[in-house]
């Protein structure tokens, strides 16, 4: 009997080896579109910079800070009319 990982929070993102979903997808995505254009290498080359940079920018930051800086740009990214607060560490009822 092998153990289950359970993951440590409800809302926790997929993980692909060490890896959360979102930063996988992007130099899988770059490496299909270079497949198509016949640059495979160098726009996989171009993700896998692209996918560093973004770990370093997602590094610190709350979770769905990416949405929440969506929103306030004025992309709809819910068919909800606020965002709660990301910096807020308790909520009350």
């Amino acid at each position: 009997m092998e153990p289950i990982r359970i993951p440590r929070r409800c809302d926790d993102m997929p993980t692909f080896l060490v890896w959360e979903m979102d930063v996988v997808m992007i130099p899988t995505i770059c490496l299909v579109i270079g497949i198509m254009t016949e640059t495979a290498f160098t726009l996989f080359a171009v993700g896998l910079v692209t996918a560093h940079f973004f770990i370093k920018f997602k590094d610190g930051k709350p979770a769905n800070y990416l949405a929440h800086l969506a929103y306030s740009v004025g992309f709809p990214v819910t068919n909800a009319r606020t965002f709660i607060n990301p910096f807020i560490k308790r909520m009350f009822p």
